[in-house]
Formats: structure tokens, sequence, C-alpha cells
């Protein structure tokens, strides 16, 4: 997972780049999906709780519910 998931951010980066053009649109996106990633497992982390792999899938399932934005992690 260490390496699986920075990949597959640089992939959904890329792809983002060649839909949209824009850095914007590319941009705020990603961090609005890093963000939610940090903070969710910080949150995990600092409460105590285990990491394991299902608690590792939240970020993604509480960013699809917030919002219309595709979520990477």
């Amino acid at each position: 997972m260490g390496i699986t998931a920075p990949l597959a951010g640089l992939l959904v980066l890329l792809l983002m780049w060649v839909f949209f053009r824009s850095a914007t649109l590319v941009i705020a996106p990603m961090l609005v999906a890093m963000v939610t990633v940090v903070a969710t497992m910080g949150l995990l982390i600092g409460s105590g709780l285990t990491v394991h792999i299902m608690s590792s899938m939240i970020p993604i399932f509480s960013c699809r519910s917030r919002s219309s934005t595709p979520c990477t992690s």
C-alpha cells in the first residue's frame, strides 16, 4: 500500500489532467481528497483505534458521501 496508493493518486491526477486540461479543475479535487484522507486517518489514529484494511477504506466512503468530487486514496 505504501507504493500503490501514491501511484494510484498519480494515475488519477494524470487522467484528470487529460480530461480537464485545467490546473484548477485538477488540483482542487485532489487537495480535497488528500485532506479528507489525512484528516480521517489522523482522527482514527488519534482516537486510539487500530488501523487495518477495512478502516483504511473509511476516507473513501466519507468523501464520496459528502461531495460529488471523486476521491482517491
